[in-house]
């Protein structure tokens, strides 16, 4: 004789659920006898079962669901595992099973986080933690409104879509356990994120296709419960150290479903971290400068460039304007010192943060003449590359940086009367040094015919 299908509620091994019931159910196999005589369910919190904190014993216990009367506490493994006797004799004990309960009614140390009120886009919430120590069990409490999906290092936890699902909001909503220990290893760091979507808690649904339903705004709050092989507990919850950008998703709904836009967002990062530091503070020897500042204060970094810059340095102007390499390369006549441009849309945000608005980012560059073209610009321009930034070595700057105001005019909104200036200023540089080649022309052939 043996005993197969132990369930609870109808789930084997079920963890992370709210139980407002508990309901135990058995198959007795390969009995000679054709009664129970007797049968026992004994519960514990230990696996070895040396506490047993529930116990029941009868012989009418029912096999297709005996009620369970234990007392249950949140976020606790309990073991269980019943015996059956029979007119025939025979006894046999099952395996032990366990059900795991959820966050139940307590406190939650996790605060619902979302994205500032203007941000009508849906995010994706995201927080970097580090494992220090030998992990034995790991479980994120987790849920939000409207829907939500979580990933950990960009693979999607569970099999459930369209989580938490269904809710009355003004009652309650649900919360999904994951167990994720066997994902997680000592020394290493991982990203979890959460990606929120409208559902029917702010999504159009209903007789009356209304949106909004219960709340304008979407949200996520959770808590990850570490407990280390050493004992100790460490919480990584929901709260203002979490960021979030915008997803690909433009809109969502119960009904139309998700409408995709890959444009939306480039790269999914609102924050790249840079080596920074103030100009007084940098002591190296750069192979190349990249100077990015307005035209006015292109004076005021001549004392540091001449400070850092070694023979080989390049000094690159990418300026919203051109011409700023001819004014650098009289100061410094023995660097290479190309002319260059840069269209980007961005603005300062707050100290230390410059928002990017839309894709564009190209920066055009070159030499002044064909034959001052040098290996190093070659190789300056194939390293700043890359799918985020055009980077075009010019054969003909003057041309393309006139292409570039005009370009910049369409976006900006300058006026023809500025665009005609900036040309203008454009084609004086460039007589002043076609007036000039023409000078060393002259007296290179008033020296040939001397001699």
């Amino acid at each position: 004789m043996k005993i197969t299908n132990v369930r609870i509620n109808g789930i084997e091994n079920p963890v992370g659920f709210a139980y407002d019931y508990l309901l135990c159910s058995w198959n007795v196999e390969e009995a000679k006898g054709k009664k129970q005589t007797n049968a026992i369910i004994e519960v514990s919190d230990s696996e070895d079962f040396t506490d047993i904190l529930y116990k029941k014993e009868a012989a009418d216990l029912k096999q297709n669901g005996e009620k369970l009367e234990v007392e249950l506490k949140p976020r606790t493994t309990y073991y269980y595992r019943i015996t059956v006797f029979t007119d025939g004799g025979e006894c046999a004990t099952s395996e032990t099973a366990l059900f795991e309960t959820g966050k139940m009614e307590e406190p939650w140390i996790g605060k619902w986080i979302s994205p500032a009120k203007e941000d009508t886009f849906h995010p994706v919430l995201e927080k970097t933690f580090a494992i220090e120590k030998a992990v034995k069990r790991a479980r994120l409490y987790l849920t939000g409104v409207g829907m939500f999906e979580t990933y950990l290092d960009g693979k999607k936890l569970g099999e459930e879509y369209l989580a938490p699902y269904i809710n009355d909001y003004e009652s309650g909503i649900q919360v999904l356990t994951f167990p994720i220990e066997k994902s997680l290893e000592e020394e290493k760091e991982y990203t979890l994120s959460i990606l929120l979507g409208k559902g029917w808690y702010m999504g159009t649904f209903g007789l009356g296709m209304k949106d909004k339903n219960f709340g304008d705004r979407m949200a996520a709050i959770g808590e990850l419960h570490l407990e280390y092989e050493d004992g100790t507990v460490e919480v990584v919850a929901t709260n203002d150290s979490w960021e979030y950008y915008g997803s690909d998703i433009e809109d969502s709904g119960i009904y139309l479903g998700e409408i995709l836009n890959h444009q939306l967002w480039d790269g999914k990062e609102e924050t790249i971290p840079v080596k920074a530091c103030r100009m007084e503070e940098y002591t190296e020897q750069p192979d190349v400068i990249l100077v990015c500042v307005k035209g006015y204060s292109l004076t005021d970094l001549i004392p540091d460039i001449r400070r850092i810059a070694g023979p080989e340095t390049v000094v690159l102007p990418i300026l919203n304007i051109y011409g700023t390499g001819g004014r650098l390369q009289k100061e410094f006549p023995d660097l290479t010192v190309p002319d260059g441009c840069i269209y980007v849309s961005a603005a300062i945000e707050e100290p230390g943060v410059i928002l990017r608005h839309g894709k564009i980012l190209r920066v055009v560059f070159g030499a002044r003449t064909p034959s001052e073209e040098t290996e190093s610009m070659r190789a300056i321009a194939r390293d700043m590359a890359s799918e985020d930034l055009e980077v075009i070595l010019s054969p003909d700057i003057r041309r393309d940086a006139m292409d570039h105001f005009k370009k910049v005019g369409k976006a900006e909104d300058i006026s023809e009367d500025e665009i005609k200036d900036l040309e203008d200023g454009i084609q004086k540089l460039t007589d002043q040094y076609v007036a000039q080649i023409d000078k060393a022309v002259d007296a290179k052939s008033d020296e040939i015919l001397t001699v």
